[in-house]
């Protein structure tokens, strides 16, 4: 008679099996993960670009009608992601007057920012042509197109080149 087979080789194939499938899995899902979080990275840098702007102090006799943040590749062409924070406000003050005080504006926020790029801030009526060439406001700058209200925008950058290569939304 001969001794009963040990299982126990079997066993171990299909453990190394097991794992080469769940270690193939896991490589293949960290693009699509990584892309998640990055994106979601990237539409939290916006917000924030959105957020610096509308903590400045508004000038005298206007008011916020809206705020708005997008991430992306919003304008031009090429590869390359963009933070866009835009305010609409209400006020009597004129495009000049305004353009004045957020360059002063943008001034002072510079300089508490860490960023290779200077802070600008510019200011459209809200009915100008050239904000319609910028992504994915059309339905945000519906609001902007009354008498006395202007578009204030602030572009932000990224933290690193990680942060444009792995967001398809900057391709």
């Amino acid at each position: 008679m001969s001794a009963p087979r040990s299982r126990a080789p079997r066993r171990h194939k299909l453990r190394g099996w097991l794992i080469g499938v769940v270690v193939i899995a896991a490589l293949l899902a960290v693009p699509f993960v990584s892309q998640v979080v990055v994106a979601t990275q990237n539409d939290a840098i916006a917000e924030s670009v959105e957020n610096d702007l509308v903590a400045l102090p508004l000038p005298a006799d206007t008011q916020l009608v809206d705020s708005y943040s997008s991430a992306g590749k919003l304008v031009g062409n090429g590869n390359g992601m963009q933070y866009l924070g835009v305010l609409i406000i209400e006020s009597d003050l004129s495009a000049a007057e305004l353009t004045s005080y957020y360059a002063d504006q943008a001034h002072s926020l510079g300089e508490s920012r860490t960023s290779e790029y200077p802070t600008t801030i510019d200011v459209e009526q809200g009915d100008s042509t050239q904000l319609h060439a910028i992504g994915r406001m059309s339905d945000f700058l519906a609001e902007a197109s009354q008498p006395h209200r202007f578009v204030v925008l602030m572009w932000g950058s990224a933290p690193s080149e990680w942060h444009e290569d792995w967001d398809l939304r900057g391709h």
